[in-house]
C-alpha cells in the first residue's frame, strides 16, 4: 500500500505561509524542499509523506490539517519492456 496525500486547500497553505513572512520560494529553501516541486503540490501534485510532513511543520499546523490521507494498492503488474 502506498499512501497518497493530496492538499485539502493549496490557498490555505499558501496564506499560512506569507503569514510567516515568507513567499513560496523563501518557505521551499528555508524548508529543505525543491521550489519547483513546492510549486507543483501547491498546482495538484500530491507530494510524498516526508515532504507533506516538512510542508505542516513549516507552518506550524497539523499535516491532517492540510492533506488527505488515503491509501492506494500498488500494482504488481510489469511493463511490457521489464517482461522481454
Amino acid at each position: 500500500m502506498a499512501v497518497v496525500l493530496p492538499v485539502k486547500n493549496s490557498d490555505e497553505i499558501r496564506k499560512l505561509i506569507s503569514l510567516k513572512g515568507e513567499t513560496v520560494r523563501s518557505f521551499s529553501l528555508k524548508n529543505g524542499i525543491s521550489y519547483g516541486y513546492l510549486s507543483q503540490i501547491l498546482n495538484g501534485r500530491k507530494p510524498s509523506p516526508k515532504v507533506a510532513k516538512k510542508i505542516s511543520d513549516g507552518v506550524e499546523r497539523p499535516i491532517d490539517s492540510l492533506f488527505l490521507f488515503s491509501k492506494v494498492a500498488k500494482s504488481n503488474t510489469k511493463s511490457k519492456e521489464a517482461t522481454k
